[in-house]
Parts: structure tokens; C-alpha cells; sequence
């Protein structure tokens, strides 16, 4: 299904689309997300060598990122691209652009993995509640706390850790994987995505890890959220529009009662509505992109955008999975993969209720709204 509303996008879509098409074995899917890793490193590295992951720095159009991200999800790739690239690459550069520069070296390469430890063990990623803190110990700095939900930070060379200082601030701090008094413990998740829990017991490093001003690095960090919010979104658009793909394929093969099972009015109904969803869906992301690559302040936008994808993303693979009848939930059909990864997307950087309690704020906010009446 094309439905493609980024201006310019389709050559650069065409282009990696035909790339993951010759270098990704989706027969090796279920291996690849079993063990560690969880993706494939030489194929990460191939995605660094044609230029495409210098779309998560900034100064990077969106767009391109946009596009780069949504075919790894129709494709079902498993990469790093969000925590260990998109996230890692705005908070840092947004706090401290030359810093930034070593801490990110070999990363846009695929050659050197970077992990943003972002959210507390609450899930919540927000000042005070970050589940570690940084205070200074003379000429260094110790951290201490659990960080939860960093998917594949078994893998990586460098933790990026957001931590709270006992001055009310948020800091970033750049921890070597060998760390004494560091601990990463991997656990499974609906994703696929290697999530792992990050325990910091009196990690020692030298002032000069802290990237940018001490307790200065929230803006940088809420940026890279919003960024990486977007490109969650993208992602999932694109794994859903995979769904709708293989539903219609479905619906137009599958012979059932003398004919095709698309021949029936509820069927064609049910794929109208996907293709509708998929719409949606895609428009929310276009528009944030669009805010995003303007300059202009796109709290509200991306909120929305979230919410509207993990609406109709889940909406779109619970279809497929009924237009596939019993089938459709057998781990032969494959539709798990792209399903899995929409809800795994929906639950990362808040939810699509925790996206609306935020809109109707920002909303509110922005516009002088009583937000009482709204419960």
C-alpha cells in the first residue's frame, strides 16, 4: 500500500526499500530476535555505509529520517536506530554539539553502538523521576540508580545516561559499557527489542563524561524526545502499512465459499477502514515531520501524531489479523512480527493515553483552555 505524503521522499524510498530487499532474509527474522544482538550487525553497518543513518543527527532533514525509519518497519528490520542513534545523537548534540562529536564517534557508521538510558524504573521520563543520580566526588562524578526499558543496551559500547543532580537538574552522562559498579541485565519484550535494565552502583567516571553543562541538559533531552517520538511513529507506519499489505493480499487470494474472500461486502469494508486508518495515521506524521523540520514548537503536534498512530497502527493489525482468520495468529503467517513491534512502539516515550493527557495540556496551555471540564 502507497501512501506517501513526505514532499521528495519516494527516490529515497525506492532506494532503501530495493537496499533491505537484497541484504535482509526475513526467514532469519526469528533467529536474529532470539539472541543477542537482536539485529544483524553487519547489515546496521551496511545501512552506515550508504550515509543513511547520518539522517538521526541533527541538521538532518526529518523527512529523510522519516522514510529511512518507516521502510526498516515495513521491512521488519530490527536495528537500534532509535535508542542507539535518533535519541543518543539529539540529546547529546542539543547539549554540547562539540562533546557530542566524540561521544558519537563511529556511530553513524555503524562501527561504535551508543545507548540512551532515558526512562526511570517507573517508566517516566521527566525531572525527579529518572531513576538515577549524578553528584560530583571531587574531579569526577558518580551515578547511582536503574534505568529501565533501553532496548539493545546489552550491545552497546557507550551508555548516554540522563540522570537528576541534587540541584534540580537533569545531566548527561557519557558511562563506558566496562564501567565498574555497572550492570546490564537484558529481559524480553513485545518488540523484539532487547530491553534491559541499567544498574548504576557507585559508577565512577571523570567530570569530562558529563556532556554540556551540569544539570543543563533537559532542553536537549525533550528535543530528542519529540524527535524520537516522530520517528517511533514513522517506524510504526510503516509496519502497519506492511499489515495492510498482507491483508489484501489475503483477501484477494484466499478462496473461500466458490471465490475470493474479498468478494464479500464486510471484508471489503474491513479493508476500506485499514486503508482509512493507514491515511491517518500517515498524516499525523507528516505534519509533525513538517513542524519538526520548521523550527517550529511541536509539542502539541507530535502528541498528536503519537496518539493518532497508536490508535490506528494497533487498529490496522488487529484487522489484519481478522481478515487472516485463526490463521492470522500462527506464528507461520508472520503477522506477529509487524504487530509486536506496533505495540512496542505505542508503549515507548508514553502511550497514546499519556499522549493525550499531554495535548489536552499543551493545548490548554497554548490556548488559554479551563482544562477542568475535561477531567
Amino acid at each position: 500500500m502507497e501512501i506517501d505524503l513526505l514532499p521528495g521522499g519516494q527516490p529515497l524510498r525506492d532506494e532503501i526499500r530495493a537496499y533491505l530487499a537484497a541484504h535482509h532474509d526475513p526467514a532469519r527474522l526469528d533467529d536474529l530476535l532470539a539472541g543477542a544482538p537482536g539485529y544483524d550487525p553487519q547489515l546496521w553497518a551496511g545501512i552506515g555505509h550508504e550515509g543513511w543513518l547520518r539522517f538521526g543527527l541533527p541538521g538532518a532533514r526529518i523527512g529523510d529520517l522519516a522514510v529511512l525509519v518507516s521502510e526498516l518497519g515495513r521491512a521488519r528490520v530490527p536495528t537500534p536506530v532509535h535508542g542507539g542513534l535518533v535519541q543518543p545523537a539529539w540529546a547529546a548534540t542539543g547539549a554540547d554539539p562539540a562533546h557530542a562529536l566524540g561521544v558519537l564517534a563511529g556511530v553513524t557508521e555503524g562501527s561504535t553502538r551508543v545507548a540512551l538510558c532515558l526512562a526511570g524504573p517507573a517508566g517516566r521520563v521527566a525531572p525527579g523521576s529518572l531513576g538515577v543520580r549524578v553528584h560530583r566526588a571531587g574531579t569526577a562524578v558518580r551515578l547511582d540508580g536503574v534505568k529501565r526499558y533501553v532496548p539493545f543496551a546489552d550491545s552497546a559500547d557507550v551508555l548516554v545516561v540522563c540522570a537528576d543532580d541534587a540541584g534540580g537538574g537533569v545531566s548527561l552522562v557519557a558511562v563506558p559499557a566496562d564501567a565498574d559498579g555497572l550492570t546490564v541485565e537484558p529481559a524480553p519484550s513485545v518488540a523484539g527489542d532487547r530491553q534491559a535494565e541499567v544498574r548504576l552502583v557507585d559508577v565512577e567516571v571523570g567530570a569530562d563524561a558529563v556532556i554540556g553543562p551540569e544539570g543543563g541538559a533537559w532542553d536537549a533531552v525533550h528535543r530528542a524526545v519529540l524527535v524520537g517520538t516522530v520517528a517511533l511513529c514513522a517506524e510504526a507506519v510503516g509496519a502497519s502499512a506492511a499489515l495492510v499489505d498482507r491483508a489484501v493480499e489475503r483477501a484477494t487470494t484466499r478462496q473461500l465459499f466458490g471465490g475470493p474472500l474479498g468478494r464479500l461486502q464486510a471484508v471489503q469494508h474491513r479493508c476500506a477502514d485499514m486503508a482509512l486508518d493507514q491515511l491517518a495515521a500517515v498524516g499525523a506524521v507528516d505534519d509533525a515531520v513538517a513542524c519538526l523540520d520548521a523550527g517550529r514548537p511541536a509539542g502539541a503536534v507530535v502528541a498528536a501524531a503519537k496518539v493518532q498512530c497508536g490508535t490506528a497502527c494497533l487498529r490496522i493489525a488487529a484487522s489484519a489479523h481478522q481478515l487472516w482468520g485463526g490463521t492470522g495468529y500462527l506464528a507461520d503467517a508472520g503477522l506477529h512480527h509487524w504487530t509486536r513491534l506496533i505495540k512496542g512502539i505505542d508503549a515507548q516515550l508514553g502511550g497514546a493515553r499519556d499522549q493525550r493527557r499531554s495535548l489536552v495540556a499543551l493545548l490548554g496551555k497554548e490556548r488559554g483552555w479551563s482544562t477542568h471540564a475535561l477531567g
